[in-house]
């Protein structure tokens, strides 16, 4: 059940830095080449991450790793 624990703790630090984060950064690059010359067109964009996202990865990572240690104390 080792593994289980390992998922569980990386959830919960996913779920962590993502509620601390707050928002996903996404670049877009376009380039076109028009009669020779090359344009080319950088967009940045902040996706915000929902709240409820980021706790429930929290949730279940804290869930599984409770889980892992009960069944390897069980044993």
């Amino acid at each position: 059940m080792k593994w289980l624990m390992i998922v569980g703790v990386v959830l919960m630090l996913a779920g962590g830095a993502l509620m601390v984060k707050g928002f996903v950064t996404v670049e877009d690059k376009h380039e076109v080449n028009v009669l020779g010359a090359e344009l080319s067109v950088t967009e940045t964009d902040r996706k915000a991450i929902p709240m409820a996202l980021s706790g429930t990865l929290l949730g279940v990572g804290a869930l599984l790793t409770v889980i892992a240690a009960v069944r390897s104390r069980a044993r």
